[in-house]
């Protein structure tokens, strides 16, 4: 047994040996290719380096926060000091005046562009469609028009200004 043994070590051995020069004759190509890489300026180290995005600049931005509490928001009517934790921050641009959470809530109303565009990717054209909506619905609530809040039941017509949604 110990001849056999000793005979299935050395073959195992020789396996190995094989093993270990073609892992060195591996090493020794990967240095000459990436030698040969460096010259001709093919480094696959310059492609694996992470893409740096300069951030979006926000004076690109043209809207801005409403100070005044005489300006009214065009989707509920209510001012800046009318609510703000419920209802957010009343903002303007391009003749337009809305409470962040007036146009995240409004139905039909999309962020159809980026964060630097419109009211936060609320883009002008956008809202003046929603505001044309909404000139036709009637909140069941207050029965004044702009409503453009729905229901959130299934089914449900109704419709709210946010502020009567919340009541």
């Amino acid at each position: 047994y110990r001849d056999k043994d000793q005979e299935r070590s050395s073959t195992k051995n020789r396996g190995n040996d094989s093993l270990r020069q073609k892992k060195k004759g591996k090493k020794t190509k990967n240095l000459e290719t990436k030698k040969a890489e460096e010259e001709n300026g093919d480094t696959a180290e310059k492609e694996a380096q992470p893409v740096v995005i300069a951030p979006v600049k926000k004076e690109l931005s043209n809207f801005y926060e409403i100070q005044s509490p005489k300006i009214k928001c065009q989707f509920c009517g209510l001012g800046k000091n009318s609510g703000d934790s419920e209802l957010g921050i009343l903002y303007g641009t391009d003749g337009h005046q809305a409470h962040w959470y007036c146009l995240i809530f409004s139905s039909n109303l999309i962020q159809g562009g980026e964060d630097h565009e419109g009211i936060y990717g609320f883009l002008p054209a956008d809202i003046n469609a929603e505001l044309a909506r909404g000139s036709e619905l009637n909140c069941s609530y207050c029965f004044k028009s702009m409503a453009t809040v729905g229901c959130c039941q299934p089914l449900c017509p109704s419709t709210y200004h946010l502020p009567c949604g919340i009541e």
